[in-house]
C-alpha cells in the first residue's frame, strides 16, 4: 500500500514535489476507475474529479476507491489539497488592470460616446489564433483584436491600426445614407461564430432603424461601412426592420453554419424573434407571441437539451415594466414557423417562469455553458429589481431534455439550478448576465454577473462583476461571499459613477494562455477626463492554466506510439522538418535534453524490450518531469484535447 510519511524535518518544496505527483498519479488513477461509469470526454472527467475534490465532495471519490491499494495515497492527496488550483486574490481592482496588470483598458474616444454601453467577445474574427472582443460606444462599433499585453486600447475613429477596426454607418456619397438613419447607433452587438464558413468568427450589429447585420471577419485593419455590407460586400445585412437585440446563436439547425438571433419587440404586448440560418442569411424560422413581447432579450444557448442541435434563449414580458418570462426554444431543422404558445406547454422547448419580482422589459439571458458538468449546456437569467430594495438575482437554469415549465422561485429553493443572490440595496446585480467559459480551469464553465449599481469602497455606482464559478450543486450563491473569495472573485470598478458591469461577457481566450477571459464595460468611465467617453476591461484570468497533456514518445501526435514517431524525432532533429507540437514528448529517455539519445531510446524500447518512456506514457497526462515544463508542448496532441 502506498504510503505518504512527513516529519518536521520535510521542507516545504518537497512537500511541494511530493503533492504534485500525487495529484498527477490520483488524477490518471481516478481517470480509468471512473471512467466505467461517467459517459462525458477525458477532460470534462478530469475537471470534474478535480471540482469534486476541491468542493468538498471527497467522499464519493474515496467510495469508488474502497479497497484500492491507492486509496492511502489518495487520502493524503485530499488533506493536503494537492490537485486543487491555488487560488488568486479575491478581488480584480480595475484600477490595476487599467495599468497593464491582469489585462486592459479600451478607452471610448469623445465624451459622451459611452463606450462599453454594450461589449461582447467576438471569436478570433482575425485568424491569428487569439480571441477578440467588440465593444459599442457613440456611433460606432470597435473590434479589438486580442492581445497578451497590457497596453491599453485607444478607440479612433481616424483609425485603429493594428489593434481591429470600427464597424460605422457614414453616407456612401451616393444616396447610400440619407436620413435619420445614418446618424442612428446601432444598439446591440454580439459575436456570431462562423456564419459564412471561412474560418474566421463574425460579428452582428444590430440596433438601426432598418435592420441588422452580419459583417464577416476579417484581418485588416480597415473600417467596415454598413452600407456597404447592406449590398453585400464583407456581410449581409438581415431583415428590413429593427432588430432591437441580436446574438449569436450557434448551429441550430446542424448545417456546419453557424446561426444568429434578433428580436423584434413590438410594444406593449406583440413581438417576434427570428433565427437566422448561416452562410448568407436566406433561410431561418421566426418565434412569434401576440401576449407577451418576445425578442426584448435574446442570446444562444448552447445544446441544453442534448439533442445535438444549438438552442435559444427568448426573453419576454407578461406586460413590460412588471413582470417578464424566458422561452428556451429547442434547434431544429426546418423553417416553420414556431408559436411560443406552444413551447410554453413544453413543445420543441420550455418556459421559463419568473419570480413575480418587476423584471422590467424582459430579463437578461444568456447561454452559460455547462455549469453544473453535466454535459448538457445550461442558461443564466438576471433579475436586476429583485428582491427589496433592488439588490438583485441571477438563476442559473441547468440544461434538461424534457419540457417542462421551469419555475424560477424552484430555481430559488435549489431545483433545477441555484440562485445567485446580490448584496446591498439598488447594486441591481443581474443587470447584465453571461457565461464566462472555464475561467478556473476545473472542468466546470463558470457565469458572471454585473452589478453597475455597487458601490465598492463607498465609490457611489463605480459598479461590480463578480464572475462564480460553475458547480454541481444546486446551493445559493450569496454574492457576499464570492467578494470574499468563495466560489468566485469580484471586479471592483474604479470611479464613482463608472457603472462597472452595465455589460458584461465572456470574451474568450484573448491572451491566449489557455484559460478564458471577460470583459467588462463601464460606460460612465472618463478616460483622461473626457466626460463619459466610456471605458471597457478585458481581464485576463487570474488562473494558471492547467499544464497541457501528452503521450511520451507520440512525436506525430497519432495516438500511437511506433517505428514513425523515432523516424519524426530524428527528421527534426538532423533534416529540418517542422517543429513537433509537443517537445516535451520527444524526451523519451527523460534526461534534460532532445538529442539522438531519445531516437535511440525510443526503438529499443520498440524492438529490444528495454524499459519504457516515463509516464505520461503510454496514456495521456500532465509532464512529470520538471524538465517538461521547460521543453514545453505549445500545441497538445489531439488524441489528449
Amino acid at each position: 500500500m502506498t504510503r505518504l510519511e512527513w516529519d518536521s524535518t520535510t521542507d516545504e518544496a518537497e512537500r511541494s514535489a511530493t503533492r504534485k505527483t500525487l495529484g498527477r498519479a490520483a488524477l490518471r488513477v481516478l481517470t480509468r476507475l471512473v471512467r466505467t461509469r461517467w459517459r462525458s470526454p477525458r477532460a470534462m472527467l478530469q475537471g470534474r474529479i478535480k471540482s469534486l475534490l476541491a468542493r468538498g465532495d471527497r467522499g464519493f471519490l474515496l467510495r469508488i476507491l474502497r479497497d484500492h491499494a491507492f486509496a492511502m495515497a489518495l487520502a493524503a492527496l485530499i488533506a493536503t489539497g494537492g490537485m486543487v488550483n491555488a487560488a488568486p486574490a479575491a478581488t480584480v481592482e480595475l484600477s490595476d488592470v487599467a495599468a497593464g496588470d491582469g489585462g486592459f483598458v479600451i478607452n471610448g474616444e469623445t465624451a459622451g460616446d459611452r463606450s462599453g454601453y454594450h461589449v461582447s467577445g467576438a471569436g478570433d474574427v482575425n485568424g491569428d489564433g487569439l480571441d477578440d472582443v467588440i465593444v459599442l460606444g457613440g456611433a460606432d462599433v470597435a473590434v479589438v483584436f486580442g492581445k497578451a499585453n497590457g497596453t491599453p486600447v485607444d478607440v479612433s475613429t481616424d483609425s485603429m491600426g493594428t489593434q481591429g477596426f470600427l464597424i460605422t454607418r457614414e453616407s456612401t456619397g451616393d444616396g447610400g445614407g440619407a436620413g435619420h438613419c445614418e446618424t442612428q447607433g446601432a444598439t446591440k452587438i454580439s459575436g456570431a461564430g462562423d456564419v459564412d464558413g471561412d474560418g474566421l468568427a463574425d460579428l452582428i450589429v444590430g440596433g438601426y432603424c432598418d435592420g441588422a447585420y452580419v459583417v464577416f471577419g476579417k484581418a485588416d485593419g480597415t473600417t467596415v461601412n454598413l452600407w456597404t455590407v447592406t449590398a453585400g460586400v464583407g456581410g449581409f445585412g438581415l431583415i428590413d426592420s429593427r432588430g432591437n437585440t441580436v446574438s449569436g446563436a450557434g448551429d441550430v439547425n446542424g448545417d456546419g453554419f453557424a446561426d444568429v438571433i434578433v428580436g423584434f419587440p413590438g410594444g406593449r404586448s406583440s413581438g417576434h424573434a427570428h433565427v437566422v440560418f448561416g452562410p448568407n442569411g436566406s433561410g431561418g424560422f421566426s418565434l412569434r407571441s401576440e401576449t407577451d413581447n418576445p425578442g426584448m432579450t435574446v442570446s444562444g444557448g448552447g445544446d441544453i437539451n442534448g439533442d445535438g442541435l444549438d438552442d435559444v434563449i427568448v426573453g419576454a414580458c407578461y406586460e413590460c415594466g412588471r413582470s417578464g418570462h424566458t422561452y428556451v426554444v429547442f434547434g431544429k431543422a426546418d423553417e416553420a414557423e414556431i408559436d411560443l404558445s406552444a413551447v410554453a406547454a413544453g413543445e420543441g422547448g420550455f418556459l421559463v417562469n419568473g419570480n413575480g419580482f418587476n423584471d422590467m422589459d424582459g430579463p437578461p439571458v444568456s447561454g452559460a455553458g455547462d455549469v453544473n458538468g453535466d454535459g448538457l449546456a445550461d442558461l443564466i437569467i438576471g433579475i436586476e429589481f429583485a428582491t427589496a430594495p433592488n439588490a438583485g438575482e441571477s438563476y442559473v437554469v441547468f440544461g434538461k431534455e424534457d419540457g417542462d415549465t421551469v419555475e424560477l422561485t424552484d430555481v430559488s429553493a435549489g431545483i433545477g439550478g441555484f440562485v445567485v443572490r446580490g448584496i446591498d440595496a439598488s447594486d441591481l446585480s443581474g443587470a447584465s448576465v453571461s457565461g464566462a467559459g472555464d475561467v478556473n480551469g476545473d472542468g466546470l464553465d463558470d457565469v458572471i454577473v454585473g452589478a453597475r449599481g455597487g458601490d465598492p469602497g463607498g465609490r457611489d455606482n463605480a459598479g461590480e462583476s463578480y464572475v462564480v464559478f460553475g458547480k454541481p450543486d444546486t446551493t445559493a450563491v450569496s454574492l457576499s461571499e464570492v467578494s470574499a473569495g468563495a466560489g468566485g472573485f469580484v471586479i471592483n470598478g474604479i470611479d464613482a459613477g463608472d457603472s462597472t458591469g452595465r455589460s458584461v461577457s465572456d470574451a474568450g481566450d484573448v491572451n491566449g494562455d489557455g484559460l478564458p477571459d471577460v470583459i467588462v464595460g463601464a460606460w460612465g468611465g472618463d478616460p483622461g477626463g473626457k466626460d463619459n467617453a466610456g471605458e471597457s476591461y478585458v481581464v485576463f484570468s487570474p488562473f494558471s492554466p492547467p499544464p497541457p497533456e501528452f503521450v511520451r514518445g507520440d512525436c506525430n501526435g497519432d495516438g500511437e506510439v511506433d517505428l514513425s514517431d523515432a523516424v519524426c524525432t530524428l527528421d527534426w532533429l538532423f533534416v529540418g522538418k517542422a517543429t513537433p507540437g509537443c517537445i516535451a514528448a520527444l524526451n523519451t529517455n527523460g534526461d534534460e535534453v532532445v538529442d539522438l539519445s531519445d531516437a535511440t531510446y525510443l526503438l529499443n524500447f520498440l524492438f529490444v524490450g528495454t524499459a519504457p518512456p516515463p509516464v505520461p506514457f503510454p496514456d495521456c497526462g500532465p509532464g512529470g518531469l520538471e524538465v517538461d515544463n521547460e521543453l514545453g508542448c505549445q500545441a497538445p496532441q489531439e488524441i489528449c484535447q
